[in-house]
């Protein structure tokens, strides 16, 4: 009995501690605010921002597969490049009791910076930062399907 009390706490614990590292959002469009006049913004400073009638939506799939142990983020989207799968290494990863943290480095966008607020009742739950042209963005997925 003992032994299988003990070994249940260890599968339960296992996969806590697996569920941790892997994490996945299913992403149905978001809304995205140009950032261009300030591009040295923080993007955790934007975690509870209200967004207005200045903010633009884009309308499409996407798909991020990130692997906090192996540092590494898959993405794959639905638009012009239907189908694409990018796989980018993570560096600079900050964790908090408030969010995590990293960056990308992509070839069309530069540096782009991703953050993932912690706490549930955050109206986003994935914000990206980087460069379209000239302009820095920043996305705002509001209410993102995680699993």
């Amino acid at each position: 009995m003992k032994n299988l009390i003990l070994s249940s706490i260890f599968v339960i614990s296992s996969f806590f501690s697996i569920a941790q590292e892997k994490i996945n959002f299913a992403t149905f469009g978001f809304f995205y605010m140009d950032i261009t006049k300030n591009p040295n913004t923080k993007v955790e400073s934007l975690v509870n921002v209200n967004l207005n009638d200045s903010v633009k939506y884009w309308d499409g799939f996407n798909h991020y597969e990130i692997d906090l142990k192996r540092k590494t983020l898959i993405h794959r989207f639905v638009g012009k490049s239907e189908g694409e799968k990018i796989s980018y290494k993570i560096h600079n990863f900050v964790k908090t009791k408030e969010y995590y943290k990293f960056d990308i480095d992509d070839i069309k966008c530069g540096k782009m910076t991703y953050l993932i607020p912690l706490k549930k009742d955050n109206k986003y739950k994935l914000l990206i930062k980087y460069k379209d042209g000239d302009n820095y963005e920043v996305a705002f997925f509001e209410n993102t399907p995680s699993f």
